[in-house]
């Protein structure tokens, strides 16, 4: 990994305030969608943060198939979604770790360039998977933990042993996920204002998801 890639001068976020939280929004992203904007603005506006750093990751570990879009186009797609928006930032450091992954790592490589204050936000329907994520015991411990209510989620079955260990954050229920958009692009339906326009010409003029 370059230097660049651990201070994050390359994406811009080399000079946020070490002394705020910083949000690590971390997901496949195949494609960003307007409800991630959405909910990263409710996130934004309930924390302050120096900043929410969109991560895509190279290898999601929950979808090692490889039938997601590889992850530097992904990495792009996110690029080109916030960047109207210099509150969201694009964070390339597991793109470029390569391999499966893991948020303890991302973690260790942001506390090593400097950010202390970390907060990992989750929407609920992942909320399940956390105790199966690598080393959770101990990223629970080090981070702020926030799970992202979305409507049909009940946390009252969260898993006994996030008792506590985490906060809920209520968020704008936005009916959109990625693979809707997929599976929109893939029946030649209509999809131009599920996702920010200049995610929507990328889609287009790369011809994913035919």
């Amino acid at each position: 990994m370059s230097a660049n890639s651990v201070s994050g001068a390359e994406d811009g976020w080399a000079q946020l305030d070490r002394d705020r939280p910083l949000v690590i929004f971390g997901g496949t992203f195949d494609p960003p969608h307007i409800g991630h904007l959405i909910v990263a603005d409710d996130v934004y506006h309930r924390l302050r943060p120096a900043a929410v750093l969109f991560v895509p990751a190279a290898t999601p570990p929950h979808k090692q198939d490889g039938s997601h879009t590889p992850a530097e186009t992904r990495l792009h797609m996110v690029r080109l979604a916030v960047a109207a928006d210099r509150r969201f930032l694009p964070c390339a450091v597991e793109v470029e770790r390569g391999g499966v992954s893991y948020t303890i790592d991302t973690v260790a490589e942001l506390r090593a360039a400097g950010f202390k204050n970390l907060v990992v936000a989750v929407g609920a329907d992942n909320l399940a998977e956390i105790p199966t994520w690598r080393d959770w015991e101990k990223l629970v411990a080090e981070v702020r933990f926030a799970v992202l209510t979305r409507p049909a989620h009940d946390l009252a079955s969260a898993p006994a042993a996030l008792a506590g260990k985490f906060e809920s954050w209520e968020v704008t229920p936005v009916p959109i996920s990625s693979t809707m958009v997929r599976e929109r692009v893939r029946a030649r339906e209509p999809f131009r204002y599920l996702v920010p326009p200049p995610v929507f010409d990328f889609i287009l003029s790369a011809r994913l998801y035919r």
